[in-house]
């Protein structure tokens, strides 16, 4: 069924009035709205429609970077002024000029326009426009750009004075002229430009002068010229802030390729990393070349210096979706893809300015060993080198033992110190190992692999403990009924070999099948046997997996066992010397001392530990320590306090290319409290969104950490100025909140920000919404001030409307 034009009309009005940063709706998903208006108007021949909603549409792929359909778009649109410029008003054809103006601007960023097409471009819009002084200075704005990416910066030069002399400004109150006049001095280069361009820059960057908006393009810009000469506390403060603004606003992927490139040079890499994981999809959905060209080189610069420190193996996954491939691939892809765009923009401009500002960028050296960019961040710090001449048997069991304590980066390092291809003998296991490993598998399809590999081994007991592993996993996913006789096979052939270490992990796996299949007594009849076996075989890691199993199934019955057997547990795992697997340790310790209601005697545990503790520990043992210090200091409310454990524990983790959003979370509530906001809202501003999902939640040390850590970062915004996005925080926590009354305190808070910043209506809608929450809720002295608020809100209105 056709819509009618009144009802597109409609549509475009609410598209149009939904501010994209207020609104939950993506850009793409604007898009086709419009493009769907577009068809419809097309169809029923409501021209004018049409034409105005491509217009519109034509702005949003820019928003979108999606700068080759909006050239379609456009000559859609002149085509259709052209052939009847009254049906469109004059109103119509200024508005066409702008667009013609930025259309001829993007076609200088893609190469394959050529310079011709260009000229011919902007020689149209002044045929066509040229009379007004404003067409004119954007004008000679186009050539002059044209020239800056040529290099030409003789003609750079000669148009910019054109652009001056039309009514050009560099007002330090102009943002993007300013934007424009500093970076065409840094391109330069030369002493003398540089100097202008931080004399330009500086009072932006200290508020001395107000740009209308945030100066976070010159932020940007500024980030290595500030290191370069000694600044660094300026950079710093630049950094956090344009961080954090790139995050919450759209900008061009060149400034986010800025900061990578900055963190790049300054020892920060693992916070490049974070940066690069969250816009590789932007950089993969982006079809501007010039952009892609800026954002390829800033990774390739990157990932270079994660090869040249040893980490090329290192994983990086791109949030939301996206292959996985180490730093050294992305470096050698990003690399090509740089220097091949590189390539194609010189031969269009007929000079060698993209190629060399790309290998220039590619050949720099750290400009400082390490700048303090987080609270949290540390300078990479080399593990021990794995002496030379060690046997292949020797490499793969130091390997198998990380890996089964769950240290990846370990595990990853002997293995790549194998020769490649790896002696026949020996290759079974490194496929078993490898696919141990591989994160892109299912934990039960790595452990199908591994067993599949020992097997073509020849490797009994190791094929056997695979198997087990794999069938437990599978009794839980796909239902006990197959998947527990074939584990009480792998325990028959476990016991035959007498091998009581093996027999211990079958023992415990079948255990897990038998509690799957709600056969909870004999679950534990066979957990006991397991213990036994471990201990037996003198193993502490063995010792300490079947009690964690244990443990995990203690979530009922008697609190003081369930205690007892995750305190047990804990020691055993700390006795291994695994600080990954005994963070599971705690996190069951902590739920049975929650459920004994003994969570002061959990963190004096922790303080017995920690000054027990050898010399010579593992970092990442005492930072699992110092986590679980400050995770109590935050719950019983001195977050303050925590804030030193917190900060440690996090820069351990985040040394080891480590993150966990309960971590960011809990270090951000720290900040907060210690008065850092803009620290903490750089903290806290992923890990509420990351936490907001039930699975998360689930896995937190306590459910409410979610809702404490969206207070903080509504608190936070306030705090700084930012009211806006305060009652964003607000509003999702009075969604989501676990407990009732946070809720409503959240909706409560939300319409006082609102009332603050003058919509009085909004206001009193939120109060009546709060009002009647509190009615539901049973509590009349709330619902009573809020209908006070709301009355009060009501009599400001009729006042208003009298004056």
């Amino acid at each position: 069924m056709t819509a009618s034009e009144a009802e597109l009309r409609s549509q475009l009005a609410h598209v149009l009035g939904q501010k994209l940063e207020d609104s939950s709706e993506s850009i793409d998903a604007r898009c086709q709205r419009l493009e769907d208006i577009v068809r419809h108007a097309d169809a029923a021949g409501h021209r004018t429609l049409a034409f105005t909603t491509r217009r519109h549409l034509g702005t949003t792929y820019q928003t979108a970077g999606r700068w080759d359909l909006i050239f379609t778009v456009f000559a859609r649109c002149l085509a259709d002024y052209d052939s009847d410029p009254d049906r469109y008003g004059p109103g119509a054809g200024l508005s066409l000029c702008d667009w013609y103006l930025t259309v001829a601007s993007g076609m200088v960023e893609f190469p394959d326009i050529s310079l011709a097409q260009i000229e011919t471009a902007l020689s149209e819009i002044e045929r066509r426009y040229g009379s007004s002084a404003p067409t004119m200075r954007e004008i000679h704005a186009n050539r002059r750009y044209l020239a800056e990416v040529r290099g030409a910066w003789d003609d750079e030069e000669r148009h910019h004075r054109a652009w001056l002399a039309a009514g050009g400004t560099t007002a330090p109150d102009d943002l993007w002229s300013l934007v424009s006049e500093i970076d065409r001095m840094l391109l330069r280069g030369d002493p003398e430009s540089v100097a202008r361009a931080m004399a330009l820059a500086r009072p932006a960057l200290a508020g001395q002068v107000s740009v209308g908006r945030p100066p976070t393009p010159i932020q940007c810009l500024m980030l290595l010229p500030l290191t370069r000469t000694g600044e660094h506390s300026e950079a710093v403060t630049a950094f956090v802030r344009a961080r954090r603004a790139l995050n919450e606003g759209m900008y061009r992927i060149e400034y986010r390729a800025m900061l990578i490139e900055f963190c790049a040079l300054t020892g920060n890499e693992r916070v490049g990393v974070r940066i690069t994981k969250e816009n590789l999809k932007s950089f993969t959905d982006i079809r501007r070349p010039l952009g892609q060209l800026r954002f390829a080189t800033a990774v390739a610069v990157l990932c270079g210096r994660l090869v040249a420190l040893g980490l090329g193996s290192e994983l990086i996954r791109p949030h939301g979706g996206g292959d996985t491939r180490t730093a050294r691939d992305w470096h050698e892809q990003m690399r090509t893809t740089a220097l091949d765009l590189a390539a194609r923009f010189d031969a269009r401009n007929g000079t060698t300015a993209q190629g060399d500002q790309v290998r220039a960028r590619l050949a720099a050296t750290p400009l400082t060993d390490f700048l303090r960019l987080e609270p949290t961040a540390s300078p990479w710090r080399p593990p021990p080198p794995i002496p030379p001449g060690l046997s292949p048997e020797h490499l793969l069991l130091t390997a198998e033992w990380y890996a089964w304590r769950e240290d990846r980066l370990e595990a990853d390092r002997h293995l790549a110190a194998l020769a490649d291809p790896p002696p026949p003998p020996v290759a079974h296991w490194v496929n078993a190992l490898r696919a141990m490993l591989d994160e892109s598998l299912s934990f039960a399809e790595r452990h199908e692999r591994a067993a599949q590999s020992y097997r073509l081994a020849g490797d009994l007991p190791r094929q056997l403990r695979h198997e087990a592993t794999q069938l437990a996993q599978l009794a839980w996913d796909d239902g006990p009924d197959q998947a527990l006789p074939r584990l009480a096979e792998v325990l028959r052939a476990a016991t035959r070999l007498g091998l009581p270490r093996l027999s211990a992990h079958v023992e415990c796996e079948y255990a897990s099948g038998l509690m799957a299949a709600k056969r909870t007594q004999a679950g534990f009849r066979a957990l006991a046997r397991a213990a036994g076996l471990a201990r037996a075989a003198g193993e502490p890691l063995e010792l300490g997996l079947v009690l964690l199993c244990e443990a995990w199934h203690r979530t009922t019955g008697p609190a003081d066992r369930a205690l007892a057997v995750a305190r047990a547990a804990k020691d055993a795992l700390l006795a291994a010397g695994a600080p990954v697997v005994v963070q599971r340790g705690y996190f069951q310790l902590w739920r049975a001392a929650c459920r004994a209601g003994a969570q002061d005697w959990f963190r004096q545990e922790v303080d017995r530990d920690l000054a027990q503790l050898l010399p010579g520990a593992p970092e990442r043992l005492s930072g699992q320590l110092r986590l679980w210090r400050g995770t109590c200091l935050v719950r019983a409310g001195r977050a303050a306090q925590a804030l030193p454990d917190l900060a440690d524990a996090g820069a351990e983790m985040r040394a080891r290319g480590g993150d966990t959003w309960n971590v960011t979370a809990l270090l951000g509530i720290a900040l907060r409290a210690a008065g850092r906001v803009e620290d903490a809202v750089s903290e806290l501003g992923d890990a509420c969104d990351q936490l907001a999902t039930a699975d998360l939640r689930r896995s937190l040390a306590w459910p409410e950490l979610a809702d404490q850590a969206r207070r903080a970062l509504a608190e936070s915004y306030q705090s700084i100025g930012r009211p806006g996005l305060a009652v964003a925080q607000w509003d999702q926590l009075g969604e989501q909140a676990t407990d009732p009354t946070e809720a409503l305190a959240a909706r409560g808070e939300a319409a006082r920000v609102v009332h603050a910043l003058g919509h009085v209506a909004e206001a009193e809608r939120r109060y009546a919404a709060a009002a009647a929450e509190a009615d539901r809720q049973g509590r009349p002295e709330q619902a009573a001030e809020l209908r006070r608020a709301e009355a009060a809100c009501r009599q400001e209105a009729s006042a208003g409307q009298v004056g």
